[in-house]
């Protein structure tokens, strides 16, 4: 009788800043453990201790991070030692240095993997390719493009979080598309649940951050992608009554890149079409508290050019709120009909869908019960068992 062993996984979980690939990689690494036909070895490497993230420990592995991947910026300092590194590299196979061997499967979470010869199999992330897509305006847009070539080259498996992901994979870096898997991302429905949040708690928020009674939310970075500027011009352009009822509210404004064309300052960009009185700017919310922010509003308004899958969408359905969408990329994909649509370059349209959404009652309640219908399309659970079936396949594949 044959016994089938445990296939060794090692998952590299480099990001620990709270961004979408942290809540990726932590989502799915936590739920591979329940399958009891692999063995799940969570690690980084990294100098120091960065503590612990889910409900799992991560093994510490101590090397340095610019040996195994590619440095964004490398001090001059530092250079002499890189390029020493870089003539190791061919010699050094990534699994001896973390302690796993040649059948075990490496996962890689961070639009990126080693450099380094690996001699296990490897499954490796692009959550996006959006640096690469708005060419001229990321200072890290070469070293992404080198790193996602890298990846493109010498990864066993792909995995993106959407179709449209995927498409811009292949026709931007002309991957193989039967190389690449699409795994979506998820919200879990019970960590928004309004009956989770007292009265108490949205008083206790509406002081904290200066929220006004009924808003307009855009929960998310200030990041060029992300068309906040237009918002801003767009909000100015509603009634001067619905400005009075519906403040708009924007989150984490100094999250900005400096571009070719300057660096865009959200505050003035308010000013200057006169609503600064009208828009809030709060910063540094705690995941505690963004879960009682978008429960709060009255509409989210997400104007992204490019999204890899747009996971605010998901978190506002998941909280009761209606959604205004950009038609772009990714969102008609992850968001069905369950917004009102606008052309993220047409400013007008995209005012007219707020315009509309705030005035219509029963759109409002329509768009609410489709965003609970829509949610139900995405789980982890079921995104994590998609990424087991693909380790397992590799398996599958070397047997056969």
């Amino acid at each position: 009788m044959t016994v089938n062993k445990k296939i060794h996984v090692h998952c590299n979980l480099q990001v620990f800043q709270k961004c979408g690939i942290n809540t990726y990689q932590t989502e799915i690494t936590q739920r591979l453990f329940q399958y009891d036909d692999i063995d799940v070895d969570p690690f980084y490497i990294c100098f120091k201790i960065l503590g612990e993230d889910g409900d799992f420990p991560r093994r510490r592995v101590r090397f340095p991070r610019h040996f195994v991947f590619y440095a964004h910026e490398v001090p001059t300092s530092r250079k002499p030692v890189s390029f020493l590194f870089d003539l190791i590299k061919p010699f050094v196979s990534f699994d001896s240095i973390i302690g796993g061997k040649s059948e075990d499967v490496f996962i890689f979470f961070d639009n990126t993997m080693t450099t380094m010869p690996v001699k296990g199999k490897t499954i490796a992330l692009l959550h996006d390719i959006i640096p690469l897509r708005m060419a001229g305006v990321f200072k890290w847009e070469d070293f992404f493009r080198k790193n996602a070539k890298n990846v493109v080259k010498n990864a066993t498996r792909i995995v993106t979080v959407s179709e449209y992901s995927k498409k811009d994979i292949v026709e931007v870096l002309h991957a193989d598309p039967d190389k690449i898997d699409v795994v979506y991302n998820a919200v879990d429905p019970e960590i928004f649940s309004r009956e989770k949040t007292s009265a108490e708690k949205f008083r206790a928020l509406r002081e904290k951050y200066g929220l006004p009674e009924k808003y307009i939310l855009h929960f998310g970075s200030c990041l060029p992608q992300k068309n906040v500027p237009a918002l801003i011009r767009a909000y100015s352009m509603m009634p001067d009554a619905l400005k009075n009822e519906y403040r708009l509210v924007i989150t984490n404004p100094e999250q900005v890149v400096e571009t070719s064309e300057g660096k865009d300052d959200i505050r003035k960009i308010a000013a200057e079409n006169g609503v600064s009185d009208y828009v809030v700017f709060p910063e540094k919310i705690s995941d505690e508290d963004k879960i009682g922010m978008y429960q709060l509003a009255s509409l989210m308004a997400w104007p992204s050019y490019l999204e890899g899958f747009g996971i605010p969408i998901l978190e506002a359905q998941a909280s009761g709120v209606p959604v205004v969408s950009s038609d772009s990329s990714s969102m008609p994909e992850v968001a069905g009909d369950s917004v009102v649509y606008f052309n993220p370059y047409d400013t007008d349209g995209m005012s007219q869908a707020m315009t509309k959404c705030l005035t219509d009652e029963l759109l409002r309640s329509e768009l609410v019960a489709k965003g609970y219908e829509n949610l139900k399309r995405f789980s982890w659970d079921k995104s994590a068992k998609k990424f087991h079936d693909i380790i397992t396949s590799l398996e599958r594949k070397e047997i056969s």
